[in-house]
């Protein structure tokens, strides 16, 4: 082995534990009686305690799988509300997009050669979709503030009602456009964090596959 194993059951479940420390204690906490009753269960069967840590694997490299596989089904929960029997409505699109990302940088550190290729694009397209909400934003705003400015613009000179409902209604129409913007921004964007979790749990279990 390249990596220095442990000897033991316990060395094995405390170093895990150690590089298990970014995920909620909750969570640390199934993962590791997972373990716990995988050895158990390995010993029952015959097997010695250092059959099974060397079938593991590094504990380190064990621990981003997991902390991977967390992420990716967290992301997989976000869009789905929890699951089919679940109550609970998908999270926004900001919550879903920013799972998406924990999910991505999770297997960039576990497969780097296996995403390394699509990061740029990714990347990419990122700032696009920033791009386009800035704009979006900007859009709304200039809307709002075409109707205040121009409205007392022309209070101020004495304008006909016509020159007031113009303005109203340039207001408006950049408004609504903004609006219009956003709504289908919204709609691109989880769309978009959808499809790169389906490509990230392929990932997954590709990975696993050749383990």
């Amino acid at each position: 082995m390249s990596w220095t194993s442990p000897t033991s059951r316990v060395e094995y479940i405390a170093e895990l534990t150690k590089h298990l420390a970014r995920l909620p204690e909750i969570e640390r906490s199934d993962i590791l009686r997972d373990q716990e009753e995988f050895f158990r269960e390995a010993v029952l069967s015959g097997r010695t305690e250092a059959d099974v840590i060397g079938s593991l694997g590094d504990p380190k490299q064990l621990a981003k799988t997991l902390i991977a596989e967390s992420r990716v089904a967290a992301s997989e929960s976000a869009f789905s509300g929890g699951g089919a029997d679940s109550h609970l409505a998908p999270a926004s699109v900001s919550a879903q997009v920013n799972s998406m990302l924990r999910a991505f940088f999770a297997i960039l550190t576990l497969a780097p050669f296996n995403l390394i290729f699509v990061l740029g694009p990714f990347l990419g397209l990122l700032a696009c979709l920033f791009g386009a909400w800035l704009t979006g934003s900007i859009l709304l705003l200039a809307g709002v503030a075409a109707i205040v400015l121009l409205a007392s613009e022309l209070t101020g000179i004495g304008a006909s009602i016509w020159a007031h409902i113009a303005s109203i209604l340039l207001g408006l129409s950049v408004t609504f456009f903004g609006v219009a913007f956003l709504g289908m921004l919204t709609v691109v964007t989880s769309w978009i964090a959808q499809g790169t979790i389906r490509y990230l749990r392929w990932n997954l279990d590709l990975i696993a596959a050749r383990k």
